[in-house]
């Protein structure tokens, strides 16, 4: 559910609120070079950038409608320079966007106070902890090259249609994106939206498409844990998955298999297992571990894609009576923070996530100041493999 920001003071002419609005304003259009008859943001996004409501908003943008400084027009749907903007000499600011999945409002902590965060949150979204991290890590560069970070939440697939359809209309110089599955259904297409600034994915990367991006290498990563278990003697190694269409998970699933297949073990499809949801939208390989230790040649170790793989498997070991990693050996992606003192019973490939966000970053200021190469760069970054502390 969306937060609300409440106002408590007057935002007449004299409010804080209202200044808040009119000095940007003016401040965007001299930065911008706006003319009259320019289209200015619209009112979702300077209330995203403000962090003013949208009705508080709409009214101090007719109040610099009846001052003459902006103007809108019949059959014309936006909010226009007019030419009575006062001069306003000030430097060039760059406005980076960042288009992600809404993260919790418990993982903001650290996010400065100036800068410019919408207030819609949601505690369910599932990768809310690399999501924050990579957005540190974005917001790391950005401040340091002086530039103003506008950001994006979506809560579902329609919401981020919405963003990336009007992409060209939020005056932005580029933007760094985490893509859900609007844009995967949209991998066909060589340009995700036509006249749009520069693009930078981060953790998924769009097949056929001709943007930069920064992702995990996921490969080499899943390649390099399971060969770890292999080298431990392992050759029934279960792969636990979502089956979902990304890149990230289709390109675990293909390292799995390479390992297998650099040993010379074959690959068993049989052990590639997806969970049965329960209630909650919380994940359940009971049936797929029981399967797979029932099996006429038992698996002894399990590799997953994901936290949420992580925690189900070991919530299915303990209902099975399994001690892991005594019977059965878990491997898997797990991006979760383990408290300290807290010994882990898995080896952990854990991503490089505030190093994606900075990458990221580097890259879009470079393709904005036109310092990028015409190819698109395709970066993947290596993760981390920590063994089990419990051994």
């Amino acid at each position: 559910m969306a937060t609300k920001l409440i106002i408590t003071e007057s935002d007449g002419e004299g409010s804080p609120s209202y200044m808040k609005v009119r000095d940007w304003l003016l401040d965007y259009i001299a930065g911008q070079k706006l003319g009259p008859g320019d289209k200015i943001p619209s009112e979702r996004v300077l209330a995203g950038s403000l962090g003013i409501s949208r009705p508080t908003i709409a009214r101090a943008l007719s109040r610099l409608v009846e001052k003459g400084v902006l103007m809108r027009g019949p059959g014309r749907t936006g909010t226009f320079v007019s030419g009575g903007v006062p001069a306003r000499s000030i430097a060039r600011t760059r406005t980076i966007g960042m288009i992600m999945p809404s993260i919790s409002s418990e993982n903001t902590g650290g996010i400065r106070a100036d800068m410019s965060v919408s207030s819609r949150y949601s505690d369910s979204f599932i990768r809310q902890n690399i999501t924050g991290e990579i957005m540190h890590g974005v917001l790391y560069v950005v401040k340091e090259a002086g530039c103003r970070l506008v950001v994006h939440h979506n809560n579902n697939i329609e919401e981020e249609a919405e963003i990336i359809e009007h992409l060209a209309d939020e005056h932005l110089d580029g933007a760094v994106m985490l893509p859900e599955q609007y844009l995967v259904d949209r991998s066909h297409s060589n340009t995700p939206v036509p006249n749009a600034p520069p693009i930078v994915f981060v953790d998924r990367y769009i097949e056929n498409c001709d943007t930069d991006w920064v992702v995990t290498d996921n490969f080499a990563s899943a390649r390099d844990a399971v060969a770890m278990l292999i080298a431990k003697g392992h050759s029934r190694i279960a792969f636990f998955t979502d089956f979902t269409d990304a890149t990230s998970v289709n390109d675990r699933e293909a390292g799995y298999k390479a390992a297998l297949e650099d040993a010379g073990i074959p690959v068993d499809e049989s052990l590639i297992c997806g969970p049965n949801n329960l209630r909650g939208k919380k994940w359940s390989f009971e049936h797929a571990l029981y399967y797979c230790i029932n099996h006429p040649n038992p698996i002894t170790a399990v590799f997953t894609i994901n936290d949420d793989a992580v925690w189900a498997t070991l919530q299915a070991a303990r209902t099975l009576g399994l001690n892991i990693p005594k019977d059965i050996e878990l491997a898997g992606f797990f991006d979760s923070p383990i408290p300290p003192g807290i010994e882990t019973s898995f080896l952990r490939v854990v991503q490089r996530k505030f190093e994606i966000g900075q990458t990221a970053a580097r890259l879009l200021l470079e393709r904005i100041s036109g310092e990028a190469p015409a190819e698109p760069r395709h970066i993947m970054i290596p993760a981390d493999l920590i063994p089990s502390s419990s051994m």
